[in-house]
């Protein structure tokens, strides 16, 4: 799982991927708000495990009981030309869709 920590103006977010490439339907992205959770180091295990149990999907209930429903959401993935792939300026347009989101 990698994550990255994300601040737009005064907010800050955990961004949760795991790489599904080799599985046969993707995971979204999904988003927590840092402030809600804190060190979410504390809680990847946790999470991880709720992931696996669940068949490589969000553990939705397992979330809205950590941070609240309203504080933690998916976001889809670019669609790429080639599979398991972005280019340059696939990239570029999640990145724009993601800061309209946040």
């Amino acid at each position: 799982m990698a994550i990255a920590n994300v601040t737009v103006g005064n907010k800050s977010y955990y961004l949760l991927e795991v790489d599904t490439s080799g599985a046969s339907k993707a995971l979204f992205t999904k988003v927590i708000c840092a402030s809600v959770i804190g060190d979410i180091g504390a809680h990847l295990f946790e999470i991880v495990k709720q992931l696996l149990k669940s068949s490589l999907s969000w553990p939705k209930e397992h979330l809205d009981k950590l941070v609240g429903a309203k504080n933690h959401f998916w976001f889809a993935h670019q669609k790429s030309k080639k599979a398991g792939a972005l280019a340059h300026n696939e990239i570029e347009k999640w990145t724009e869709r993601m800061k309209i989101r946040l």
